[in-house]
């Protein structure tokens, strides 16, 4: 059993009230679905993780910040 991904789901789901896209808002104010959002900062943090662990770790804390940030309303 490799531990990575659990920490990687962990950690995300720990930070899952975030700041994902601030400046990428749509033009009519409605920010992307968290779900949406969600599934592709994980696949660029497995990929982060994948390509070198110690910066796939700084990664997924800033995304996991991010989260926090724009979607405040997501529950753990």
């Amino acid at each position: 059993m490799k531990p990575l991904p659990y920490l990687l789901a962990g950690v995300i789901f720990l930070f899952a009230h975030g700041s994902v896209f601030a400046q990428k808002e749509k033009p009519t104010g409605e920010k992307p679905s968290f779900e949406k959002v969600y599934k592709k900062l994980d696949a660029e943090v497995r990929a982060a993780l994948k390509k070198d662990k110690a910066q796939g770790i700084k990664e997924l804390e800033r995304v996991g910040e991010m989260l926090s940030k724009d979607y405040p309303e997501e529950f753990m």
